[in-house]
């Protein structure tokens, strides 16, 4: 019967340290648990050996070899004379120590021997450390764009990093972006707090010097109302009095009044529209306005050239207007009564 005498010799391209202990008696069942140190492990090229596990047959049968890694890699592999290689350049390797678990089977007799190595990776390819964030803010919504919100330092010992910057949600990265020379976040466009979906937004920024990445880093962003001061009044008066009508300017002046004027009858509307933004009875229709106007007594409206005593004492004559025209017809009205009157005193005499 053969049977299977596990060899660790180390040896190879890449001189591993001494094991720091011995496994168990192979000859029976069970697991050999050894420890070893791989030595400038960034600068490991593919083909290069790292570990060397070789289990004999003294029948001098074939041995078949099989490989894990934990945690889990692709950069190893495991040949047929039990040497533990690399399968690619190790730079992209970004732990600092990595488990061999290694099978060596007889397949005459499936005798089955196993062969664990720990093995620490100096000189290793080591990830970035973001640090300086990690926190929550609040934004008011009309901070000025270009506004640095937070700053991080990255940590590595290579120097051609880069960071990226992602958000939840991914609309939010229209609003927030990195200053990739200062290493800050900062504020990319307007904000908006009624935007609801993106007041509350999780920035997070991880960099990698091209192989490997580094911890997540994050900013919680809470978008802050602020009391934004409208006239809407003043916006509507502006595009009333672009007077379709009467006027046919831009109605600019009107725009910036009040528009609170209250309206009593056609005629005031007209010239309150007119001077304060009520644009939607000249918008109507300028002839409708202009014969109004006539039947009032009053003069047609003119282009406005003067300033605002002006127009107040334009108001002030319309009104005395139509006050003396309603005390015309008041007074007419009582002499026709008083002519009815003698006219049936006469018949009856």
């Amino acid at each position: 019967m053969s049977y299977l005498q596990p060899d660790f010799s180390h040896g190879g391209d890449n001189e591993a340290a001494q094991s720091s202990n011995t496994t168990s008696d192979l000859n029976g069942s069970g697991e050999g648990q050894l420890t070893t140190t791989v030595t400038n492990t960034e600068n490991i090229k593919a083909g290069d050996t790292v570990y060397k596990v070789g289990c004999p047959d003294h029948n001098n049968d074939s041995v078949q070899y099989a490989l894990i890694t934990e945690p889990v890699s692709e950069l190893f592999r495991i040949d047929t004379g039990g040497m533990i290689r690399a399968s690619r350049d190790l730079k992209p390797l970004c732990a600092s120590s990595i488990n061999f678990k290694v099978t060596c089977k007889d397949p005459k007799d499936s005798t089955v021997r196993r062969v664990s190595v720990k093995a620490t990776l100096d000189g290793a390819n080591r990830q970035p450390t973001i640090t300086g964030i990690n926190f929550n803010t609040d934004v008011a919504e009309n901070t000025t764009v270009g506004t640095t919100l937070a700053t991080f330092s990255v940590t590595d010992d290579d120097s051609n990093i880069s960071c990226r910057l992602t958000s939840t949600p991914a609309e939010s990265t229209q609003y927030f972006g990195l200053d990739h020379t200062q290493r800050s976040i900062i504020v990319k466009s307007k904000l908006n707090y009624e935007q609801p979906q993106t007041r509350h937004t999780n920035v997070t920024v991880t960099c990698s010097d091209g192989f490997c990445a580094s911890n997540l880093a994050y900013v919680y962003i809470r978008v802050t109302d602020v009391n934004e001061s409208t006239d809407n009044a003043t916006g509507r008066g502006g595009e009333g009095d672009g007077g379709r009508g009467l006027d046919g300017e831009g109605g600019r002046e009107g725009g910036n009044r009040t528009a609170n004027t209250t309206v009593v009858t056609t005629t005031e509307r007209m010239e309150e529209g007119h001077s304060e933004g009520g644009g939607e009875v000249e918008g109507r229709g300028g002839r409708e306005g202009e014969s109004e106007r006539e039947r009032a007594g009053l003069k047609p409206l003119q282009k406005k050239t003067g300033g605002k005593r002006e127009r107040q004492k334009e108001r002030k004559a319309a009104r005395q207007a139509r006050k003396d025209k309603k005390k015309e017809k008041r007074r007419e009205r009582k002499q026709k009564r008083k002519n009815k009157e003698r006219k049936t005193n006469t018949e009856g005499e």
